[in-house]
């Protein structure tokens, strides 16, 4: 097959690929939200400091296949299908703006995966800063370092929000100032546990694709370093960029500086 056939085809399967991950954030969000099994006002949404367990299961969930498809199709494709679905969403927010008809549709489609400021309008949503970080990460970095940034992307700040909102009682904002945020250190744990035991994993897992098929005797030691670059990416307030831009941006820097020597 010609090379620009070729492309064209993995563009192509990628396009569907992200749709399908788009149709399982549709998925998720359909499922009834309240205690009863009943569906959420049109209005409703969840606010920061709220636990919003299905917003994180779906945000686990879609990183998880963006990581998985990350491993079939090629860098380019990834990346700029991603992109292209940023756009989309950003095209999106923009025509809620202008048409209370289309306002309407998309609160009643995402409604339980949608935070307040979301559903108000005041802020993009969530899932474009996670299209353009997972794009943007697999446009700039070497392979390897882009996925585990993916990867840390999916695990890593779900986890952070969930356990801090459940436990987080020590601010970092006390030992860092303001590049800590609202961030707790028990939040940042969780995002290090976590990450660490996502990255040894996929290591071991996909051995081949991280060693050139060979198993590493670094594995655990990359693992680790990984676990403190995710915690490291979560936690820094980066100008006030949502973390779903800034988490896989500053875990591929911190990769590629502390591990990238092992991983290119």
């Amino acid at each position: 097959m010609p090379e620009a056939q070729a492309d064209g085809v993995s563009f192509a399967a990628c396009a569907a690929c992200v749709a399908a991950i788009v149709l399982f954030q549709f998925l998720v969000s359909a499922r009834p939200s309240s205690p009863h099994g009943a569906a959420a006002a049109p209005t409703a949404g969840a606010q920061r400091q709220d636990l919003h367990v299905q917003r994180k299961l779906q945000h686990a969930g879609t990183g998880g296949l963006i990581y998985a498809a990350s491993s079939v199709f090629s860098r380019s494709a990834g990346a700029g299908v991603l992109l292209a679905f940023a756009l989309v969403f950003l095209g999106v927010h923009e025509l809620r703006k202008r048409s209370d008809r289309v306002d309407a549709a998309y609160v009643a489609t995402f409604r339980s995966i949608l935070r307040q400021d979301e559903v108000n309008r005041t802020v993009l949503p969530g899932a474009f800063y996670f299209l353009l970080g997972s794009g943007t990460a697999l446009a700039l970095f070497p392979p390897r370092i882009a996925r585990l940034a993916v990867l840390h992307l999916a695990v890593g700040d779900p986890t952070a929000a969930f356990v801090g909102t459940l436990y987080g009682r020590h601010k970092l904002s006390a030992l860092i100032g303001d590049l800590g945020g609202s961030k707790s250190l028990e939040g940042s744990a969780g995002c290090f546990a976590i990450a660490a035991v996502a990255t040894f994993t996929a290591l071991t897992l996909e051995s081949a694709f991280y060693f050139s098929g060979e198993a590493h005797t670094a594995t655990t030691a990359i693992a680790l370093a990984g676990g403190l670059c995710a915690a490291a990416a979560e936690l820094l307030d980066v100008a006030g960029w949502d973390d779903n831009l800034s988490l896989p941006l500053l875990s591929g820097v911190f990769l590629q500086l502390s591990v990238g020597r092992w991983l290119l």
